[in-house]
């Protein structure tokens, strides 16, 4: 319909395929899903021009679309373009220091939301892992979004506690949930590193 009713090309920009998002565990679940995985690679297809957000991306779109790829359909990368302007003014409203981080102390960052495949985990392990006498200078904030209505943002919080008790880490870890912008910009301004732990990230904004 789309093609009939287009003035110019259509542009197709591929955040993540959505055949990627869901299981198919079950006989009746592969029923349901084979005319809708059908339908989104056949429309997806009929784009003229395709992009994909990471040349990760592009690799989980041939892996997804065996029969586009075969055809030789292969997604142009173009980056997801970031507002400096934004960025800039976000900057300017960051305080001059953080409740939290005490004088001489560094202060790790990681901002993701509270979900299992984020891994969280690894920025508590690799505190953990510190020398003891760094890790008395050290401390973890982990911030993201953060939902109570949603039970794994509730379990995973409390899991990640849990570890930094095991870790003997607890004193050295901080959870801020849901921050404000004025807040993340403070946290960037003073973090001596920001961390990184999803794997498989089509492509990462943690800022």
């Amino acid at each position: 319909i789309l093609r009939l009713a287009r003035p110019k090309g259509i542009i197709f920009y591929c955040h993540y395929p959505d055949y990627l998002l869901t299981t198919r565990t079950s006989f009746l679940k592969k029923m349901y899903r084979a005319p809708l995985d059908f339908l989104e690679e056949r429309t997806t297809g009929m784009a003229d021009v395709i992009f994909v957000n990471s040349r990760f991306t592009a690799g989980v779109f041939a892996d997804a679309f065996h029969t586009l790829h075969k055809q030789g359909v292969r997604p142009a990368v173009l980056y997801p373009a970031l507002n400096l302007q934004s960025c800039d003014a976000l900057a300017k409203c960051a305080k001059d220091s953080v409740e939290v981080l005490k004088p001489g102390e560094h202060l790790l960052l990681s901002i993701n939301r509270f979900e299992r495949k984020k891994h969280i985990d690894l920025a508590i392990r690799a505190l953990s892992d510190l020398p003891e006498e760094f890790r008395k200078k050290v401390r973890l904030v982990l911030a993201g979004g953060y939902d109570e209505r949603l039970p794994e943002n509730v379990e995973h919080a409390a899991e990640l506690e849990e570890l930094a008790k095991e870790l003997g880490v607890a004193d050295r870890v901080h959870q801020m949930w849901s921050i404000e912008n004025d807040m993340k910009a403070t946290l960037l301004k003073h973090a001596t590193c920001l961390l990184y732990t999803p794997d498989r990230e089509h492509f990462g904004i943690v800022p």
